[in-house]
């Protein structure tokens, strides 16, 4: 099985990446794609800086920081050279070891080789590896930007060796803990000592010092060299041959056969008193690979007894070459740095800390620079400054490369954006019809898949403990919707049911969604169907393929339309379970404005959906809500008559809202006007409804004036009713007003306790007063 065939096998949850060199265009075109295909998500690359430098000059290389993660670790007196790969589903992990570096070459062009382990016969290599990436979090051999982040890596690695057998047979060597030498010969010693060395290598010091080293410590006294009939890759360093060291050149059969690849695999044999070590992995034959100096990888099967070892046959040493550059960058000067956007702020790491004190910042994107202004890079390199201008187009796709500047050193790196990173981990395939959402560009399809998407997904749902909703009666309790405490994320590496768990705080998450429900805010236009205009000439044959295509796309467009309202209505019957108590009426308000003014359906149903969500409001949460007491306004401005300017100042005096402290916002609601309610004049329905009084502000303030002997004001509602005759004489007569039976809620007598019939509560929410075995008035509840 070829790497990549793993990539696309399984709906992995969690996939890291280990290099040196690397391509970014060859990751998201082939890499990427396949793993996105599968159904993975959360991909990670750990590059050495070099690697990154090369990426840099990508200029089509536009997903890094922002559809997966790239964090350079570099070497305290080496390269990081390991390449690792790790792919982690719900129930499985695999595990891949070899030499080829993430890039075209690494993955295809080259003769590599590659150990794919799995813990059901590699268990201890697993525990191995976990404990790699633990010590890469803390080791002072390497420099780590966000060490964090190798833990959930360990922690999937260690989880999948507890489920397998262990017998030592297989493991996983790195050099943050010995050197590879010394560990090959400890294992050697195991097995009766060494009793002769292949090598296979593309590179070596010059003099050999590689070789000599290793054969020094297994103890023997001369090594074969392979000598690649195809020749060998190019490197960064060293040479094609150890001209000087005790070797005897020789061609290795299988698996090393010429068929037209340069030999960039490292590969080892080992033969002892008792087996022998096959080892593979990324040592090269020099000495900063197999001692002090590199970070690097083997794994090693140990084959007890078996003392057979590989076929070889005697040949001349190759034309030696001298050192030549390969995958790097021209640019000398340019430093590394990581960076990362979170919460309004940039903050980072420059790798290599030549730039101390106050540098200039800014951000390159596709469509030119934004300055930050000058960020103080402390001396172990860190820095943080205020990024708020890079709000507006952190969403508009395309990559983002950090740039610092002092005294001609440039330090450059690409930028993670966190709430992006977290929206492709946990929504995978979806991520590009959610990004399509927040920066504007989304079509029918996008909305009603993001939609769906909510839907299918309940276990999402997480109420707000400070939410504070309910109460009122003219606006019926029909809406929820998800926020970002419904999304909270999940736990690191762990997921249930479709991916997705309900437990633990991810601000990275909350702020992603709070930005996605912020873009629902955001007044929108109609979508429209494509102009019949642009169509070319009815009379040719290709305008007749182009009519049809535009007559489908349109049908398609329409389709989505209607899909959208369908989801939108069952989702909210999903989100108005009576556990959820109506907790989220601000971001069911936001959805349903944007799908009327997306969608415009009829209008009342748009009617419907806003006063759904409106009913749930109470107190805080709408006094706050500008955009809400706004909609309400607009809403009921849309019943005919005085009703609307009554119902209106009951819905906020029920919600403990002062009318007269009402703030208008109708920038976000220019769409949903003109569909509902055309040419309203805001600002005049306010006045209204500040000016006049509820039945129940009626009811009040007929009781006070009666009492006060106050009888020359009118009451325009309760003036109206057949009970008015007896009212009047009742504010004259203070026996009779004493007979009057009051109360604040309005479904049984207060004398009697029967329950009032549906009429008569009827009559005591419209009008304030109804009969029962007294004249009963309605007040507004305390």
């Amino acid at each position: 099985m070829h790497p990549i065939d793993i990539v696309s096998a399984k709906p992995w949850r969690r996939v890291a990446f280990t290099t040196y060199s690397l391509s970014l265009a060859f990751f998201e075109g082939v890499i990427l794609e396949r793993l996105i295909r599968g159904g993975g998500r959360h991909a990670t690359i750990f590059s050495d800086p070099e690697g990154i430098r090369a990426a840099l000059q990508e200029q089509g290389a536009r997903g890094a920081g922002r559809d997966y993660e790239l964090e350079p670790i570099s070497g305290v007196t080496g390269v990081f050279h390991p390449k690792v790969s790790v792919f982690a589903a719900q129930d499985d992990c695999h595990l891949i070891v070899g030499s080829g570096n993430l890039t075209f070459g690494g993955w295809g062009n080259n003769l590599e080789n590659f150990e794919h382990l799995h813990p059901s016969f590699a268990a201890d290599a697993f525990e191995d590896a976990a404990e790699l990436f633990e010590y890469l979090s803390i080791s002072d051999a390497v420099r780590v930007g966000s060490p964090h982040k190798l833990l959930p890596i360990a922690n999937e690695l260690r989880r999948a060796s507890a489920s397998g057998d262990r017998n030592g047979d297989i493991r996983l060597l790195s050099s943050l803990t010995a050197t590879i030498g010394d560990q090959l010969a400890s294992l050697a010693s195991e097995l009766g000592g060494a009793r002769s060395l292949a090598v296979v290598s593309p590179y070596f010091d010059p003099m050999g010092l590689g070789v000599e080293y290793l054969i020094e410590k297994l103890g023997c006294e001369t090594a074969s060299v392979h000598v690649h009939p195809d020749g060998s890759v190019l490197g960064t360093f060293g040479t094609n041959w150890p001209k000087s060291a005790r070797v005897r050149a020789v061609t290795v059969g299988s698996p090393f056969v010429p068929d037209g690849r340069k030999l960039h695999a490292k590969c080892y044999e080992i033969v002892c008193r008792r087996g022998r070590l096959l080892v593979s992995g990324s040592a090269n034959a020099t000495r900063s690979a197999l001692g002090l100096g590199n970070v690097e990888t083997v794994v090693v099967r140990i084959q007890r007894e078996q003392i057979a070892g590989w076929s070889m046959d005697a040949t001349s040493p190759p034309v030696h070459f001298s050192e030549a550059k390969e995958e790097t960058s021209d640019d000398p000067q340019i430093e590394v740095l990581t960076a990362s956007l979170e919460a309004g702020a940039l903050t980072g790491l420059v790798f290599t800390p030549k730039i101390v004190g106050p540098a200039g910042v800014r951000i390159q994107l596709a469509n030119g620079d934004v300055s930050l202004g000058t960020a103080i890079i402390a001396a172990d390199g860190r820095f943080s400054i205020p990024a708020e201008a890079l709000d507006s187009v952190s969403w508009s796709g395309g990559r983002m490369i950090a740039v610092i500047e002092k005294d001609g050193i440039t330090a450059k790196g690409f930028v993670a954006f966190g709430a992006a990173l977290e929206i492709v981990r946990r929504s995978g395939a979806l991520a590009p019809r959610i990004f399509s959402l927040l920066s504007g560009t989304e079509t029918p399809e996008d909305a009603a898949a993001v939609l769906s998407w909510f839907y299918a997904n309940p276990e999402l749902i997480a109420p707000t403990p400070s939410a504070n909703y309910g109460g009122g009666d003219e606006l019926p309790l029909q809406n929820v919707l998800i926020t970002s405490e419904m999304l909270q994320g999940a736990v690191e590496g762990e997921f249930a049911g479709s991916g997705f768990a309900p437990s633990g705080r991810n601000d990275a998450w909350e702020r992603a969604i709070h930005q996605l429900f912020q873009a629902f805010r955001t007044d929108h236009s109609a979508w429209k169907d494509e102009d019949d205009d642009q169509l070319p000439d009815n009379e040719e044959l290709s305008s007749a393929l182009d009519q049809e295509q535009h007559r489908i796309s349109n049908a398609r467009r329409q389709d989505a339309k209607d899909s959208l309202r369908g989801i939108y209505e069952a989702l909210l019957n999903q989100m108005l379970a009576d556990h959820h108590k109506g907790r989220h009426a601000a971001n069911a308000l936001a959805l349903g404005l944007y799908l009327v003014a997306r969608v415009r359906p009829p209008t009342n149903v748009a009617r419907s959906w806003l006063a759904r969500s409106l009913r749930a409001y109470t107190g805080l949460a709408l006094s706050e809500d500008k955009m809400a007491m706004t909609t309400a306004l607009l809403v009921f401005a849309c019943q005919t008559g005085r009703d609307g300017v009554v119902k209106a100042r009951k819905y906020f005096i029920e919600r403990r809202v002062d009318p007269d402290r009402i703030e208008l916002d109708t920038t976000s609601l220019d769409e949903a006007i003109t569909h509902l309610n055309p040419g309203w004049n805001a600002p005049a329905f306010l006045f209204e409804v500040q000016h006049t009084r509820t039945a129940s502000e009626e009811v009040r303030d007929f009781i006070a004036d009666s009492k006060a002997r106050l009888t020359n004001r009118e009451y325009p509602i309760l003036m109206q009713t057949k009970h008015w005759r007896r009212l009047d004489e009742a504010r004259q007569d203070a026996g009779k007003l004493a007979r009057l039976l009051i109360t604040a809620e309005g479904t049984s007598c207060p004398r009697c306790h029967l329950a009032l019939s549906s009429m008569a509560r009827d009559q005591l929410t419209n009008t304030g007063v109804t009969e029962c075995c007294r004249l009963i008035l309605r007040t507004q509840k305390p």
